[in-house]
């Protein structure tokens, strides 16, 4: 599996809107020189039936996104689960982050 990187707001949105059934989808907003961030892509990419895709945060087209949302600590991570999400900041391993999909999924 693989990352896809989002480079654009309306890109977010048209997959935030897309319905992936039983899949996992990881939305991760990080940098490539933020070595939690290479790191906790890596456990991500691990998880079965998901989705990773990644913003840098860097990139100023999610300048208004990030601040209306409040990220400003790297790495966040959204999960989202049919019509249920949940976010975390920071580095995370494989049994938390199984454990966060075990209880959107409940």
């Amino acid at each position: 599996m693989e990352t896809t990187q989002i480079d654009s707001l309306e890109s977010y949105n048209v997959i935030d809107s897309i319905d992936f059934g039983e899949t996992v989808v990881f939305t991760k907003f990080g940098t490539e020189w933020c070595k939690p961030c290479v790191n906790l892509e890596k456990v991500l990419l691990t998880v079965e039936d998901s989705v990773v895709y990644k913003v840098d945060v860097e990139n100023d087209a999610f300048e208004d996104f990030l601040s209306e949302n409040r990220i400003s600590n790297i790495p966040c991570t959204i999960i989202r689960y049919k019509k249920k999400k949940t976010q975390f900041v920071g580095m995370r391993n494989l049994t938390e982050i199984d454990r966060m999909i075990e209880l959107l999924k409940a």
